[in-house]
């Protein structure tokens, strides 16, 4: 299943850049953080070894899509244009035209996000917050599903589908850009790395990239990478040599040493992608390994509020053990504190269970399983790195209504046919492995 390659290159990726980065933490910090993460995966990988009786285990649906629906791509790509600058507006303060002055003057979105955003009280949950959640989160779950419909099961997509997905990305790369943030190009990045797999399972019936496909995703990969050193420098960041007191950037490192464009590099990288690893591990052994306390609470839900530790373990480690700064806090560290780590694991194991669910419905041609396979993959992704599900309002809509969908799949007649296709079955002799 290509969801767990998928899963398993993130978390090898992630090893290797507590390895070889150029920071001022030692592999053995991570260690313990890596150890929990790798045994959770393990634990997702024996769930989705669950026998499911399906009916298509041996066969695909021949997916014919039954009638046009170009009408519901045009009124989603002007719900988009019509939207986020309202949204743009709310949370940062600022007009698209505004923005787009910033950008090229130099003058940092990002700061200027974050001092409005302080300033307006914005992280209070009011009523008013209400219509921008709920719209964001269902835009996002139909951006997903047109790009599972669009990229992962049509062969041919017409002018109208083509300039509906350009369109839709392109109103979120300037959302990312109003507050300057990289976190939307990641997720477009990981979107499209997702749908294109799916395209290749559901159509030519490979789990993975072919050479061409590869150079495509590869390039993608590099012009990201150099839109998220651009953000870092953007906001000064870049030039400092410490990005809290734990997480300093090494002249000395052999990455540097090597080349000193790739240290810079994997010191950004470290920060947003392995610094929630190092607050992982300080949580387990500080916290949960120093005392019977911190140990039973390691076994409650919710154990750290309930034995008087503190009030959860985020809160503890970055007031008390280290300088988190404005760090990702990751998903993996929300869940252990509110599900203990028995529930963490069974959580983690049904997911993989489910999982196995999603991906042959999805390959079977349901647009609302591809779209929650997806969430699955980025729950996976978030683990160690952020809480891009636990805290992440419109993911939560988005998570929500594919949900819903995929349990009442008849309410899809009211997005008006993007869910609809008219479905035969194909003897194709090919298992879905």
């Amino acid at each position: 299943m290509f969801h767990i390659r998928l899963i398993i290159f993130w978390y090898i990726f992630i090893t290797i850049l507590t390895v070889v980065s150029s920071i001022t933490i030692k592999f053995i910090d991570f260690l313990p953080g890596l150890l929990l993460l790798w045994s959770l995966f393990f634990v997702f990988i024996i769930g989705t070894k669950l026998k499911f009786k399906t009916a298509l285990q041996n066969e695909l649906t021949k997916m014919r899509f039954c009638k046009s629906v170009n009408w519901v791509y045009i009124l989603i790509s002007v719900s988009f244009i019509l939207f986020f600058p309202l949204y743009i507006k709310y949370y940062t303060g600022k007009t698209i035209l505004l923005v787009l002055i910033n950008l090229f003057s130099g003058y940092s979105n990002y700061i200027s996000y974050q001092e409005y955003f302080a300033n307006s009280d914005l992280a209070v949950f009011s009523v008013v917050k209400l219509p921008y959640i709920i719209g964001a989160g269902i835009l996002k779950f139909l951006f997903i599903s047109c790009c599972c419909r669009l990229i992962g099961f049509k062969k041919n997509r017409n002018f109208i589908e083509i300039l509906s997905i350009i369109i839709m990305s392109l109103v979120i790369i300037m959302l990312a850009v109003s507050r300057g943030t990289s976190f939307e190009f990641f997720e477009l990045l990981i979107l499209l790395i997702f749908t294109i797999l799916l395209r290749g399972r559901r159509l030519h019936f490979v789990n993975w990239f072919d050479k061409k496909t590869m150079l495509l995703v590869s390039i993608v990969g590099v012009l990201l990478l150099l839109v998220f050193s651009y953000n870092i420098d953007s906001r000064g960041a870049g030039e400092l040599k410490c990005a809290t007191k734990d997480l300093c950037f090494d002249e000395t490192g052999l990455l540097t040493q090597l080349s000193p464009i790739l240290g810079n590099i994997s010191y950004k990288l470290s920060y947003y992608f392995v610094f929630g690893v190092y607050l992982l591990s300080k949580s387990l052994i500080f916290i949960n390994f120093s005392s019977i306390a911190g140990i039973t609470a390691l076994f409650i839900p919710f154990g750290p509020a309930i034995l008087g530790i503190g009030s959860n373990y985020a809160t503890i480690a970055c007031e008390n053990i280290i300088d988190c700064s404005v760090a990702w806090i990751p998903d993996l560290l929300v869940i252990l504190n509110n599900f203990g780590i028995l529930g963490t694991i069974f959580l983690v194991f049904v997911i993989g269970a489910f999982s196995k669910n999603l991906f042959v419905k999805a390959v079977n041609g349901s647009i609302q399983a591809s779209a929650l396979l997806y969430f699955v993959f980025l729950f996976m992704v978030s683990l160690p790195v952020g809480n891009f599900i636990t805290s992440n309002s419109s993911n939560f809509i988005a998570i929500v209504v594919s949900m819903i969908l995929f349990i009442r799949p008849s309410l899809g007649r009211l997005f008006f046919g993007l869910f609809n296709t008219e479905e035969g079955t194909e003897d194709l002799n090919k298992k879905i492995k």
